[in-house]
């Protein structure tokens, strides 16, 4: 039984993609064009998912793109 398609859909590629482009695009904008670049169909979950497995952390607050700074206090 296959539990996910998680490994088929997240490549080196589309890592590259979303790492360049987190700071730049909301989650729903990024699901929006990965899924027209990519010719697959990605959620805002999976992408929000899967930016946070890859350790980028957004700012707090609605409408804002921003990658959280690590070492700022």
């Amino acid at each position: 039984m296959v539990r996910g398609r998680s490994a088929y859909v997240w490549n080196a590629e589309r890592n590259d993609f979303l790492r360049r482009n987190a700071g730049l695009m909301k989650d729903v904008d990024l699901a929006r064009e990965m899924s027209r670049q990519f010719f697959y169909e990605f959620s805002v979950a999976a992408i929000r998912l899967q930016r946070r497995k890859l350790g980028i952390q957004k700012e707090n607050g609605r409408g804002k793109c921003e990658v959280k700074d690590k070492y700022k206090r």
